[in-house]
């Protein structure tokens, strides 16, 4: 049975939902990386049409199929993603062309939580990687 969110003023943010192209897609435009195919075509889709106010976050270096997700979705998806740490700047161009927000809208919202509750505990994943010693 699909599951219905209660109503809610709550947001609700899944924080690390992947998205992945159909394998007519991927054969196309959208190609997945190396051994990284989907576990069912549009699932999140189907997830984020059931809840009341969902963000997917995908995680990876091609945004392509990212930027058209959250185009087509712009009122289910807020892109966030890595940028390609080349040292020729190249990701960070790349994002510069690309609709993502991440969750930077909502930090007003993440400090005022932690200054009315400071015993919560937060979690955030993703803040990036450091370059591995050589």
């Amino acid at each position: 049975m699909p599951y219905t969110a209660p109503e809610t003023s709550t947001k609700i943010i899944d924080s690390h939902l992947h998205i992945w192209a159909s394998p007519e897609e991927a054969a196309g435009k959208y190609p997945y990386f190396p051994g990284k195919e989907p576990p069912l075509p549009e699932i999140s889709i189907y997830c984020s049409s059931n809840w009341s106010d969902a963000n997917a976050i995908n995680i990876s270096f091609s945004l392509q199929l990212l930027n058209s997700a959250i185009k087509k979705y712009p009122s289910k998806f807020v892109g966030c993603s890595h940028a390609n740490p080349a040292e020729d700047g190249s990701g960070v161009k790349q994002l510069e062309q690309l609709v993502l927000k991440g969750l930077s809208f909502y930090i007003s919202e993440i400090e005022e939580l932690c200054t009315e509750s400071p015993s919560t505990v937060v979690l955030i994943d993703h803040l990036g990687y450091c370059k591995p010693p050589t």
